[in-house]
């Protein structure tokens, strides 16, 4: 991976498809072992509902309606593979902002 961590803050009131961010990993082999596939790695299902990663070409975008005063953070643990047998591991936290939408 490019970083160990990646860190993004988001608007709780982001519309379902916004782009988060884009985890990147880089392989040195040639040919088919030179594909890399992403996935999130042990990742709870109420984070998988939230968030979509495209396995192949890492970029993370929301998946669902986000809630600051449910939860205000999210650490995502992404998996990249290449087709041999090699894998690495990154970090994301997602950060939410709270938007003011609860009535006083």
């Amino acid at each position: 991976f490019s970083q160990d961590t990646y860190r993004v803050s988001l608007q709780e009131n982001v519309p379902t498809g916004t782009s988060v961010l884009q985890v990147m990993a880089a392989d040195q082999d040639e040919g088919d072992n030179a594909e890399i596939t992403y996935a999130f790695l042990s990742a709870p299902t109420s984070t998988s509902l939230l968030f979509n990663l495209n396995p192949n070409t890492g970029d993370i975008t929301t998946n669902g309606t986000l809630d600051f005063e449910k939860t205000n953070r999210y650490m995502l643990v992404i998996e990249a593979k290449n087709g041999g047998v090699h894998t690495a591991h990154c970090n994301v936290q997602i950060e939410i902002v709270d938007e003011n939408d609860n009535a006083p």
